[in-house]
């Protein structure tokens, strides 16, 4: 058992093309390791485990390699079937840059003052920003 769990004990960078959109990639930092148990059917054994990692979503093809040795086993209870994610997105400026002008694409975009946007920076005359102190 312990040799198919080390398969999995590994930073991954997993590729995602989206249409019109840049290459993605999931990478995935392992941090922890549990396994609740074997479940035994009359007809299968079933290993459940659950993969605790720090996972983004990127631009950027993140390391793949073995983490090393396997973690000490924290015994969890069996959430067998469910997912549970949060995974934050990282873009570097050029496709930022790129997806921003494709979406905005035809749309004239005008410079408004930012005191002119904000009431609590609006003074009685509107012909000249309001002064700061530092």
């Amino acid at each position: 058992m312990r040799a198919e769990l080390n398969k999995v004990w590994r930073t991954w960078s997993i590729p995602v093309t989206l249409k019109d959109a840049p290459q993605l990639y999931v990478n995935v930092d392992p941090k922890a390791l549990g396994v609740p148990g074997i479940t035994a059917t009359d007809t299968a054994a079933k290993i459940v485990a659950r993969l605790e990692a720090d996972t983004v979503v990127a631009t950027a093809k993140g390391p793949e390699a073995p983490k090393g040795e396997l973690p000490k086993n924290v015994p969890l209870a069996s959430r067998s079937g469910k997912l549970s994610l949060a995974v934050p997105l990282q873009a570097d400026y050029a496709a930022l840059h790129a997806a921003a002008k494709q979406v905005l694409a035809g749309f004239q975009l005008v410079p408004r003052p930012m005191w002119a946007r904000c009431p609590s920076l609006r003074r009685t005359s509107r012909s000249s920003p309001p002064r700061t102190t530092t």
